[in-house]
């Protein structure tokens, strides 16, 4: 099966799967190096952000320089240097 964009094929956990056990290979346009590996984690891991979300978990890139330092202040968290 060929595909223009993963994203558009790794909205469905179950369907992925399905379509990687029936032994049906997948290739992306926009990224042809992606291994049946890759595409089951791509598939899995929107569906884990999604749960922690609604769990209440905030989910942000690490903070850097003194926006960290301010981040840790205001949170009381240690940041590493």
């Amino acid at each position: 099966m060929l595909i223009a964009k993963l994203d558009r094929l790794a909205r469905n956990v179950h369907f992925i799967t399905g379509l990687l056990e029936a032994g049906v290979e997948i290739k992306a346009a926009d990224m042809p190096e992606a291994d049946r590996t890759f595409l089951q984690m791509a598939a899995v891991l929107p569906n884990g952000k999604g749960a922690a979300s609604a769990s209440g978990l905030k989910l942000r890139w690490p903070k850097r320089g003194r926006e960290a330092q301010s981040w840790a202040r205001r949170t009381r968290r240690r940041v590493a240097p």
